[in-house]
């Protein structure tokens, strides 16, 4: 996996690689991370990669991130138990 730009963001870590004939954008929060994969044939350009970064997706991987973390917080309180 070749790591190809990463976009700089105040609270993610926004990389984006290209492994196998594919684009893959990984988005790190924290201790959670959502990772997307394109083909290269149907995105040829990486500046079209980095154009799906859009202020909507980040936003709505952030709500997703929340969601990732109640689940977890509330599977971490039931084996403390």
């Amino acid at each position: 996996m070749r790591l190809v730009a990463n976009i700089p963001h105040p609270k993610l870590k926004i990389s984006i690689m290209a492994y196998m004939d594919k684009w893959i954008i990984e988005l790190e929060g924290g201790a959670y991370k959502q990772t997307y994969k394109i083909s290269q044939e149907a995105i040829p350009s990486i500046e079209d990669v980095k154009r799906l970064v859009s202020d909507s997706l980040l936003e709505n991987s952030m709500e997703r991130f929340n969601g990732m973390h109640k689940d977890f917080a509330q599977a971490f309180e039931l084996i403390k138990k």
